[in-house]
């Protein structure tokens, strides 16, 4: 039966299939219409081949002698039988539009031999032929470093990679990249040069962890590598990490649910593709230059210790979404916040002094107004002196409102 192609089973009295028939390697089509099967979805049943094989492998092992058990015509030759459980080897082998899902599986170590394994597949005439490598999902299991094999074999057709729910946050950052088991620790020297999304939420990372993850996919890369999108929420990360500037194509950064005090060791002006930034549910009292981002679209912030809010924010163009509740800030008023994004905006855009742009120590000179002009912006500097006089502006008014009140009394 191992070399069956077909089977045709339609029109009988079958109300059930077995799980077997999900490891049958060399079946290309089940015929099944005009049976009274009940367990099984009929939209399921309708579906191709490899679908209804794929659900019936999550309903039982196979029988000896089946499948992943021993070797067939599609061959196991050169993978290791360590973590190659039946439900590793059939997955492995069921790529579906180039996605190879090991997710949920327990798994710490990938078994040797399975790239080889899933680049490889055969068509209804048992030709082999090339299965592009697009997306790994290795999520929701026990890996404490990254797969060192992913990065050595510089797959050029991976352009996603899901490593979240992990144990990455156990190992030493120094020796993040694992080739074999965790016990085999290398430096990598490539990286998959299509990367551009990158999962690593969930898995107790510190800042050191995400530092060497960056730099590392950064410096054995080829020359002008990006990281489009970054998920890093659900961490332990305390500050910023510097060497997300190094990725200046990033679109999208989430590091929502980590222990984030300031942003001020972040270059964001290098950061002029970046669109999306989740930062809710941190610590955050500052939020250093992040205005100099200014292709911000979306900026989560709500859940934070923000007791000032940059009035430069009003300055983003392209800024359509920003939440700040759960914080302490008194910049801007809690029924504004209820207005949305444009009424917040408006009301930082009323607080921006004019006697920044007059005469005076802060008056912009022609040279920075054309550094403005490029840069679409003021500088740190000026910023940072206009944030300086709206501070002493608002205690000068609340001194004058105190000593008003003792007057009265």
């Amino acid at each position: 039966m191992s070399s069956l192609k077909v089977l045709d089973i339609a029109n009988n009295d079958i109300g059930d299939l077995p799980a077997t028939i999900g490891y049958m390697e060399s079946l290309q089509r089940v015929a099944v219409e005009g049976n009274p099967i009940r367990s099984i979805r009929r939209t399921l049943l309708s579906q191709s081949t490899a679908d209804l094989k794929k659900y019936l492998r999550t309903r039982g092992p196979p029988l000896s002698g089946v499948g992943g058990t021993c070797g067939d015509e599609m061959g196991n030759e050169g993978l290791d039988s360590k973590g190659a459980t039946p439900e590793v080897v059939a997955r492995l082998r069921d790529i579906g539009g180039g996605v190879l899902d090991l997710s949920g599986l327990r798994i710490s170590t990938m078994p040797s031999g399975w790239i080889p394994m899933v680049e490889r597949a055969r068509n209804i005439d048992s030709m082999e032929v090339s299965v592009p490598v697009a997306s790994i999902n290795l999520s929701k299991n026990e890996f404490r470093c990254i797969p060192g094999d992913i990065i050595h074999h510089s797959l050029p057709s991976l352009t996603s990679l899901n490593i979240s729910n992990n144990r990455l946050g156990d190992c030493p950052a120094v020796d993040f990249f694992c080739f074999g088991d965790e016990d085999n620790c290398t430096r990598p020297s490539s990286v998959p040069p299509n990367l551009k999304d990158l999962s690593v939420s969930s898995n107790s990372l510190s800042t050191d962890h995400l530092e060497r993850i960056l730099t590392s996919f950064t410096s054995h890369s080829v020359r002008g590598f990006s990281l489009l999108r970054l998920d890093a929420s659900r961490n332990s990360i305390a500050t910023g990490p510097t060497s997300i500037s190094l990725h200046n194509g990033l679109r999208e950064l989430h590091l929502a649910f980590n222990r984030l005090t300031s942003l001020t060791n972040i270059d964001f002006s290098r950061l002029n593709h970046l669109e999306v930034v989740d930062l809710s549910n941190n610590r955050l009292t500052s939020l250093g230059c992040i205005y100099d981002a200014s292709a911000l679209r979306s900026l989560l912030l709500e859940n934070n210790e923000i007791d000032a809010v940059p009035l430069e924010l009003c300055r983003l163009q392209c800024l359509t979404t920003l939440t700040l509740h759960g914080n302490p800030q008194r910049t801007v008023r809690q029924a504004t916040l209820q207005k949305g994004t444009d009424a917040i905006l408006a009301a930082l855009r009323s607080k921006m002094p004019e006697t920044v742009f007059k005469s005076g120590s802060t008056a912009i000179s022609d040279s920075d107004k054309a550094q403005q002009h490029d840069s679409g912006g003021l500088s740190c500097d000026q910023i940072k002196m206009q944030e300086l006089q709206v501070h002493i502006a608002n205690i000068e008014r609340r001194l004058e409102q105190e000593s008003l009140s003792e007057a009265n009394r």
